[in-house]
């Protein structure tokens, strides 16, 4: 409805809920304002699933400046991928942070990633469509040159069904036999990028006349660094809203 800054306000009330947690660790450092600091330590802490602090992770970028040190905690798996997008921050796995109570008692301000949307996201506007995740280019030229030698000039595209959200994830998910129906004719090679054991699905969809290369290799659950080299290297990516679809945003891949 675009009632942005209302919307912001009432998103606080998360931390009153069940479904969230987490934020213990933080609660005798002071809540950042949105205001520069002239000295000092503010830490930006990821919450939520993986696909959540993917997309709050886009408003990091405009925090730069803002603080002399700024430190990013974000879940381990993310950290490589963090560490090479985010130059001007320390990038920190929370595990390391949390239990580090002399390195929390220098941090002055925090603030969980979300919450940056009050300060930077009050109208549509303000949404800068930008790549804000970068991928190891070099890996991700050599999976396209290899994937160029095996199949030739075929568009290669990334496919995910599934959303894994325990609350909302049936609504967020596609049968792999609509899916192989509607896509089975097509010239393109398709690339399984589904987290989880999806070999059945694999299964059904070649039974239909689909095929989805899987390379098992590739844990597209906890391997976000190569797995953002896979969706990096895709010419398209088709996907229901999750992890997938949220990786292609931030790498600029379309979608």
């Amino acid at each position: 409805s675009g009632q942005f800054k209302e919307g912001w306000e009432r998103y606080e009330w998360r931390w009153e809920t069940p479904d969230f947690s987490g934020s213990n660790f933080i609660k005798n450092i002071p809540s950042w304002d949105g205001q520069k600091i002239s000295e000092g330590t503010l830490l930006i802490w990821t919450e939520q699933g993986i696909g959540d602090q993917i997309i709050y992770s886009s408003m990091i970028n405009e925090v730069e400046g803002f603080a002399p040190h700024i430190v990013i905690a974000c879940q381990e798996r993310l950290v490589t991928l963090f560490r090479r997008s985010f130059h001007f921050a320390d990038i920190f796995s929370q595990a390391e942070i949390k239990s580090d109570s002399l390195f929390l008692s220098k941090i002055n301000f925090q603030i969980p990633v979300a919450s940056l949307g009050k300060f930077f996201r009050n109208s549509w506007e303000s949404f800068p469509q930008k790549i804000y995740l970068e991928d190891n280019k070099f890996k991700t030229i050599e999976l396209r040159e290899n994937f160029k030698s095996k199949y030739g000039n075929k568009k290669l595209v990334g496919l995910s069904w599934k959303s894994n959200n325990p609350r909302y994830g049936k609504q967020k998910s596609v049968s792999i036999e609509a899916i192989a129906e509607k896509f089975k004719n097509l010239d393109v090679i398709f690339f399984d990028l589904q987290y989880g054991d999806n070999l059945r699905d694999r299964e059904i969809a070649k039974s239909i006349g689909m095929e989805l290369i899987n390379d098992n290799n590739l844990n597209k659950t906890n391997d976000l660094e190569l797995f953002s080299n896979y969706v990096a290297a895709m010419d398209l990516i088709i996907s229901v809203s999750n992890t997938t679809a949220h990786f292609s945003g931030a790498l600029g891949t379309p979608c």
